[in-house]
């Protein structure tokens, strides 16, 4: 890589680091991000019993998830409990940006040198992943875990020779991906398949292809073993049974119980019900126009150099990129698994969206003729990468609820499709009630109904002082107004809850582009 290219991506990765480390500062507490928390805090429990307790295989059902991250953030807060949600939201950015740069590692395997920093900076350009790298454990790791294996196995596929060495290192990132979502594994089993398989396709000398598939299986059984151990280690419960725990948690993945009403095209559907469209659709309305007209410019030039010369290591890694990208919404779209929250369960597949975006750029920009022409399109090409820049700045720190134009932006999506559905935006909220507190002064505590359950309460409850008390009430469609002895009722819009106590008055409502997010009543007499 020359020194300008290798300036850029140093520059794409240093400066959207340290603008994601300081967006997550801003971040509120996410609806269920005290459960992970908590998760994590009772995994290292049962590591310093020396699994003598299992106490996290017991809690709720976050026994079928991976406990990797959550297991580190409770560790990096151990000694400092009171920062416990803004130094796991730290630790997410830093996820994050490790994504960005397995990205970026995949990317220059292509062996085009602007591509790296353009892929970089069109991921960190999506509002859908940045808002996510502020305050979601849940998925941002695996997304960055997902990334490296497929780093890895890119390495392993550029290769004049089959490598056992970089096929171990590829089931190792393999198994850490996995550790963090097992449901993922499978998934990744594929890739590694086809991986193995196209480099058994591109072998060189005499040797009969089925010698060399049989090599491949070989290497592709070693992998898969090591990424089971991997997987397995840190996870108290997989450990008690180390063959039927993960395949039970890979088949919760693919039918999770627990069914959510889920507002999509204006109407309320059940999570397990959702018309097939729903990902690619959501895919759609959630990336910047201009980052899809590239993305869509990047495939077609991918099939393009796949078509002229299909045993070249750029079109067989072109092929893993739209494997990583397409499968997944592919199978989603015939299985119908039960999901919610928009794109947060794939969130994994922007970067791939990400790279072709940058693809699409680079290629583009090679067909501008002369050298003046070129650097104009480039920097043109640039712009259009990051044209999503100033909803970031304008949504913060809510960019994971950003729509494009398709739907009317952010206030055209507003009733319609779910928008910040984590409750963060209770932070805010927060910040006008405690004022009102401190205005109030020794009365008393005002007494504030919070619509959340017992754990998403923790939303509100991590920015308030003892001079609020807060309850939850998670209970839709309460009629009348705000009971006579409370003062304020906080609600997020999602379920509907803000529709409690119509009787009475709005005093505070916290948004962004026209869309409002959550409320505040007034109560007392």
């Amino acid at each position: 890589m020359t020194r300008l290219p290798a300036l850029a991506m140093a520059l794409v990765l240093l400066g959207g680091g340290a603008a994601a480390l300081w967006a997550a500062r801003d971040s509120g507490v996410a609806w269920d991000e005290s459960v992970q928390a908590r998760y994590g805090e009772l995994v290292l429990e049962d590591f310093r019993s020396g699994l003598a307790t299992r106490a996290s295989s017991e809690f709720l059902d976050l026994r079928f998830y991976g406990p990797p991250f959550e297991a580190l953030a409770a560790l990096a807060y151990a000694g400092s409990p009171e920062r416990r949600f803004a130094i796991r939201h730290l630790l997410v950015a830093v996820a994050g940006i490790a994504g960005v740069a397995a990205l970026m590692a995949f990317a220059a395997t292509l062996g085009m040198p602007w591509l790296p920093p353009a892929a970089g900076l069109a991921l960190l350009a999506m509002p859908r992943f940045f808002g996510h790298v502020l305050h979601n454990s849940k998925d941002v790791p695996f997304a960055a875990g997902f990334a490296l294996a497929v780093a890895a196995l890119a390495a392993l596929l550029v290769r004049r020779e089959p490598s056992p060495r970089r096929a171990l290192a590829a089931g190792a990132a393999l198994g850490l991906a996995a550790a963090l979502r097992p449901g993922g594994l499978p998934m990744l089993a594929g890739l590694l398949a086809a991986t193995l398989a196209a480099r058994a396709w591109l072998a060189p000398g005499p040797r009969p292809p089925a010698r060399a598939l049989l090599g491949a299986a070989g290497l592709f059984a070693a992998a898969l073993a090591v990424a089971w151990l991997v997987m397995v280690a840190p996870w108290p419960w997989a450990l008690a049974s180390p063959l039927r725990h993960p395949l039970e948690a890979m088949a919760r993945a693919g039918s999770f119980a627990e069914v959510y009403q889920v507002l999509f095209e204006g109407r309320s559907w059940a999570s397990d019900a959702l018309p097939r469209r729903y990902l690619a659709q959501f895919l759609l309305i959630t990336t910047p126009p201009a980052l899809l007209a590239l993305a869509a410019a990047g495939l077609a030039f991918a099939v393009r150099e796949q078509w002229r010369a299909p045993r070249e290591p750029r079109a067989l890694l072109l092929g893993l990129a739209q494997l990583w990208l397409l499968a997944p919404l592919l199978a989603a779209s015939v299985a119908r698994p039960n999901v919610y929250d928009g794109l947060r369960h794939f969130l994994f597949v922007l970067p791939a969206l990400a790279l072709f975006a940058g693809f699409g750029a680079c290629a583009l920009v090679s067909l501008v003729p002369g050298r003046g022409a070129r650097r104009l399109a480039a920097v043109a090409a640039a712009l259009a990468l990051a044209s999503a820049l100033p909803a970031l700045v304008r949504l913060h720190p809510y960019q994971y609820a950003y729509f494009n134009a398709v739907v009317g932006g952010l206030s055209g999506a507003e009733g319609r499709y779910e928008t910040e559905y984590w409750a963060t935006s209770y932070r805010e909220a927060m910040a006008w009630i405690e004022e009102r507190a401190r205005e109030r002064g020794e009365v008393g505590p005002l007494k504030v109904w919070v619509a959340a359950n017992a754990w998403s309460l923790s939303c509100a409850q991590a920015f308030a002082s003892e001079r609020v008390a807060l309850e939850p009430l998670w209970r839709p469609g309460v009629p009348g107004r705000v009971p006579a002895d409370v003062d304020y009722y906080l609600s997020t819009t999602r379920f509907g809850l803000h529709r409690n106590f119509p009787r009475s008055p709005v005093v505070h409502e916290v948004g962004r582009d026209g869309a409002i997010f959550a409320v505040v009543k007034q109560g007392g007499p």
